[in-house]
Formats: C-alpha cells, sequence, structure tokens
C-alpha cells in the first residue's frame, strides 16, 4: 500500500512539472517537434527525392544534338555550358533537370489532388487549377515529340497507288517463290546446292583487271543491269561472248561520270566531261542505272537508258545514255527545274541502247570500235530543290521515280518523267547519306550521322522502324533481296543486320577496321559485299555472316564496290551459276575488277 501511493504522489508530481500530458475527454494532444527533428526530416525528404531523380534520369532520352541541348536548357532558363564541361556533362546536367522537373509537377498534382476542401471552396479550387494545369503541360509536351503530318499533294498519292500497286505484285511473286522452297525439298535442295557454289565462287575471286579512272580518287561505282536476253541480238553477233556486256559507271572528286566495258576495261565515255555539257560542278557523291536500262529487269527493249548522278552541288542530274563515232563526251543539256519533261524519245533511246550494246560487242574480240569509245550521254533533267549537298541516289524498283538523300537531312522523291519534287521527307536529326529501296518498292531506308537509320513506308507515307544501334554515323547499306532485311554500314567499322519482322538489330557483324563505305547484297541474298577504308573489300555468307574471302589490291581507302550482273545470274547451259565478279573503285584512282578463277568474260 506503501508503494502504490509513492507512485501516485510521483506521477501527480511529474504532471504538475508538465512532464506528463494527459487528456481528457475526446480531445487529443499534439505536441511539436523541435527544430532540429524539422531539419532532419527536411533533409531526408531531399535525399529521397535526390534519389528518386537519380533514378527516373537513367530512364529520361535526351537530345545528341548541342544545337537542341542548347536550346532545351535555354528554355529552363538554365545556362547553356557551366565551366570545365564538355557535351556528355552539359546532357547529364539536363538530363537531372527534366527529372527533377517531372517529380515537382507529380509533386504538385497531389498537392492540388489532396488539398482540404474550405468553406469557401476557393482554395480547393485553385488546387484543382494547378494540377489542370500541370496535365495540360504535360499533354503539350508529349504532343511536340509526336510525329507531324501534312495533307499530301495529289502528285504524292497518285504516286502512293503506283507504288502501292507495284509492290503488292512483285511481294506476291516473292512470297510465292519462297513457299515454292519451303513446300519442295526438291527446291530447297536447290537452293542450298547454289548457295554452296556460290560461297566455294566467292573463296576463289581475285584481282583480275585494274584501270587508272581519273585523275582524282574515285567516290563510286555502279554496274548497268543486264540487257533483254543477255546480250545484243540475244548474243548472237560475230565477235560476242557467252557473258553478256555490262557497263561500269564510276564517279569521282573530279566531278565527272565515266563510263567502262566491263569486260575489256576499256573507257567508253565521259559524262559532263565538257564545257557546256551540263554536268556537275562538284564532286560526285552517287550514281544509280535505272532498273530498265538496256531493256532489262522485264521493261522491254524501248526502255530508256538512264543514269542517275546526285553530287556535293547539291543536284542530282539524269543522263540518257548514247552512243556514236563522234560523240566522245556528253553533249548540252536541258536543266529542268522539277516543272518541264525533257526525256529523250523512245526510239532514239532504243536505238541509242542498241547502239552502245552492239558497240560493247564488238569489243569482245579485242578490237575496240571507234563507236565503242565514244559512247557518251546527254543530261536529260536537273533535279533542284536540296538546300545542302547530296548522298546517296538511287532509282525506285519500279523505274518511274529516283530518290536522293542530302545533307540538309532530307531525302525526297522524284518523278523521273516530269521532273517534280514528288516527296519531301524530313525526321532525320543530322546529314543524311545512306537510301536504299526495298526490292519490292515498298519500303525506304535512310541513316543520318548520328549514327540513326529509319525504315519508311512509301504507300503510307509514316516512318515504320527506328534503327538504333550505331554509335557512329551511318554512311552505307542495302535492301536484302528476302524483303525483310536491312543492313547498315557504319564509322564505327561494324555493319549491322537489321530484321524488320521483329523491328530489332538481329547480328552485329564486326566488318571492317574503318568505316564501312559500301554494302551490296548479291541477287540471291546469300552474300553480301562490303567495302572499307581499311583498304579491304571483303565477301559475307549472310546464312551464318562468316567471312567468305577478303579482296587486298586498292592502295589506301576502298571508296565503293559492286557485283557483276552476270554474278547474279545463271548461265544458259545446265542453269548453272555464272561465274563471280566484282568491281572496287578506291582513293588510289583506280577501278579494279574481281573475278572467280576460270570465269572468264
Amino acid at each position: 500500500m506503501a508503494h502504490s501511493d509513492s507512485a501516485s504522489l510521483a506521477i501527480q508530481t511529474a504532471m504538475r512539472a508538465g512532464n506528463i500530458n494527459v487528456g481528457g475527454g475526446s480531445g487529443s494532444a499534439v505536441m511539436e517537434l523541435s527544430a532540429s527533428s524539422i531539419e532532419e526530416q527536411e533533409k531526408h525528404a531531399q535525399l529521397l527525392r535526390r534519389v528518386e531523380a537519380e533514378r527516373r534520369a537513367r530512364s529520361i532520352v535526351v537530345p545528341t544534338n548541342k544545337d537542341e541541348v542548347r536550346a532545351q536548357l535555354r528554355s529552363l532558363g538554365q545556362p547553356v555550358r557551366k565551366f570545365g564541361e564538355d557535351l556528355a556533362d552539359i546532357r547529364e546536367r539536363l538530363r537531372e533537370l527534366l527529372a527533377r522537373i517531372e517529380i515537382d509537377g507529380e509533386e504538385m498534382v497531389i498537392a492540388g489532388l489532396s488539398a482540404p476542401v474550405p468553406p469557401g471552396g476557393q482554395e480547393a479550387d485553385g488546387g484543382v487549377a494547378a494540377a489542370a494545369a500541370a496535365a495540360a503541360a504535360a499533354d503539350k509536351k508529349k504532343a511536340e515529340q509526336s510525329d507531324v503530318y501534312t495533307e499530301a499533294s495529289e502528285e504524292l498519292m497518285e504516286a502512293r497507288r503506283s507504288i502501292f500497286k507495284f509492290s503488292t505484285g512483285k511481294a506476291a511473286s516473292r512470297l510465292a517463290g519462297v513457299k515454292i522452297r519451303r513446300a519442295s525439298e526438291e527446291a530447297q535442295q536447290q537452293a542450298d546446292v547454289q548457295c554452296r557454289s556460290l560461297y566455294d565462287g566467292a573463296a576463289e575471286l581475285g584481282i583480275s583487271g585494274s584501270q587508272l579512272g581519273d585523275e582524282r580518287p574515285l567516290a563510286c561505282v555502279k554496274c548497268s543491269p543486264l540487257p533483254v536476253g543477255g546480250g545484243s541480238n540475244g548474243g548472237k553477233e560475230a565477235g560476242a561472248s557467252s557473258s553478256p556486256p555490262c557497263v561500269v559507271a564510276t564517279g569521282s572528286l573530279a566531278h565527272f561520270v565515266k563510263l567502262w566495258d566491263a569486260a575489256s576495261m576499256e573507257h567508253l565515255g565521259t559524262l559532263g566531261g565538257g564545257a557546256g555539257s551540263g554536268g556537275h560542278t562538284e564532286r560526285i557523291t552517287g550514281l544509280d542505272w535505272h532498273p530498265g536500262a538496256f531493256g532489262a529487269n522485264g521493261f522491254g527493249t524501248g526502255a530508256r537508258t538512264l543514269l542517275a548522278t546526285g553530287s556535293a552541288d547539291s543536284t542530282c542530274k539524269i543522263w540518257s545514255i548514247t552512243a556514236g563515232a563522234a560523240a566522245s563526251a556528253a553533249s548540252s543539256s536541258t536543266s529542268s527545274s522539277g516543272e518541264g519533261s525533257a526525256m529523250a524519245d523512245d526510239d532514239n533511246e532504243s536505238s541509242s541502247s542498241s547502239s552502245l550494246s552492239s558497240s560493247l560487242s564488238s569489243t569482245r574480240g579485242g578490237n575496240t570500235t571507234a563507236a565503242a569509245v565514244g559512247a557518251g550521254g546527254k543530261c536529260v533533267m536537273t533535279l533542284e530543290g536540296h538546300k545542302h549537298r547530296l548522298g546517296m541516289v538511287c532509282f525506285h524498283p519500279a523505274g518511274e521515280y529516283v530518290g536522293t538523300a542530302s545533307f540538309d537531312r532530307t531525302f525526297r522523291l522524284w518523278h523521273c518523267e516530269s521532273g517534280k519534287e514528288v516527296l519531301l521527307q524530313d525526321g532525320h536529326l543530322k546529314e543524311v547519306h545512306f537510301l536504299s529501296f526495298q526490292k519490292d518498292g515498298a519500303l525506304a531506308a535512310t541513316g543520318d550521322f548520328s549514327g540513326v537509320g529509319s525504315v519508311w513506308d512509301l504507300r503510307a507515307g509514316r516512318k515504320v522502324f527506328s534503327m538504333q544501334g550505331h554509335v557512329k554515323r551511318i554512311v552505307s547499306g542495302d535492301f536484302s533481296p528476302n524483303g525483310f532485311q536491312v543492313v547498315t554500314g557504319g564509322d564505327d567499322h561494324t555493319v549491322r543486320v537489321w530484321d524488320l519482322r521483329q523491328r530489332q538489330c538481329s547480328y552485329v557483324v564486326p566488318a571492317h577496321g574503318n568505316l564501312v563505305s559500301s554494302c551490296r547484297f548479291h541477287s540471291s541474298g546469300d552474300a553480301l559485299l562490303t567495302t572499307s577504308f581499311d583498304g579491304k573489300c571483303r565477301v559475307w555468307g549472310t546464312r551464318d555472316w562468316r567471312l567468305l574471302t577478303e579482296l587486298s589490291g586498292h592502295e589506301g581507302k576502298v571508296m565503293g564496290g559492286d557485283w557483276h550482273p552476270s554474278s547474279c545470274s545463271s548461265s544458259s547451259a545446265g542453269g548453272k551459276r555464272a561465274g563471280l565478279k566484282v568491281f572496287s573503285v578506291g582513293f588510289d584512282r583506280t577501278l579494279k575488277r574481281w573475278e572467280e578463277e576460270g570465269s572468264g568474260f
């Protein structure tokens, strides 16, 4: 009893001193935190915000273009650059700023939604208004990052309809062939035998000819397609060999385009080589033959023999290839700025193609005629509109359009007959150099100097896939004949293989020791030719991406390469594959020919 009395007395004494507070009734007492406790809580909250900001910053994508980074920092009221910062530090600072702004915006929305409702309701309305403003700002930012579409012109709509009609027919034919090979074991075995033969032939490639191409380094090379019937008059002319005639076009840093006989390596003519010839005024950056040149690919003997060239003078020129004993250089041109057609007449074009094929065949016996040496061409159209130098140029597989890539960060599609600009496609952050069309004609692939590639659906006018993986600029590439693979070559010394079905990079080929200057698929799709600034040409098997052969012979950079068209066809005797032949050009100013042993021309 004495113990309980003493305890009760102690409690009463403590209550009078204020050390113990016992609430009465239904009310509750709240004790205020000390200043040190509040300070520690604030430090802890700031630490949590910092950790959350760092976590979010890792998932925020900031632009790689330094101008865009500066613009974003200015819009946020931040200094563009602090002392000692490089571009990586500036991008990291921008990333952290965006993460903190995102967290602050969420806290503002939460504070507005959780604000107590006062009797007048004004503060609650202010909280809801703040939350609505933050949500509107987020929607605006999202809208700014989305794609922007513009209304298509009537010419573009007609082009899309034409491309759609062409591509559906080509795709149906390609898929029918795939179904036949899958359904027939014999067809699959035959394809395997041809692939093994191709790989064996690639291992036997060796240099068979070299020609000094120009006074300045050569930049690009392209072989013409096979003429109708495998040669002029079906290859029945006197002196004609079993190998069909082929014209090799080369472009140089001296703004000339030269034509060569693939068999004899003889110079046939120069495009833009004389005063008033209508040629380019700056170096050649790309060239391509019309798919129906010399009546190839089912276009018929009446098809125009056209060659498209791109240059650093920001123009693309279309040449009508002719031949004649007196035409040692290109004749005067008729320039078009995208309004009128200046194409040669069909009759004249057909006779020109036949004349050139005849002159090519006349060199088979070793006697180079004056007509062959005098082969030249006429500039029939100049496509103007790009604001900067051009990169690659490509004819669309339908033959009705030609595409140009440019350092103005766009690629454009032009109508070959009228010269009108049908499509201007932007969307790249840096200079665009690589351009290639799918063999079906439905898609186009482009690559820029930021290391990002894009695949565009020409029928719908939108981007369907973004190829991100190169750490340096993309400068070359090609579409596979199978229709669903694209390869891109870059300054990071690699070739990346992109699968459009899976929408991802399916393989990375450590192709070379320097920039990969060109990539060309064999028509079967089973082999890939690559050239590089390391002075090498290499052939890869695309079934397992193994190296088949390495071609060394150029002194310095190899600027480009291409397959001879007979390498991509079957001869008439037993359906066997024709011997492999490859052409390459280099910084050493030479055009070189590589042949499979025993193939011959």
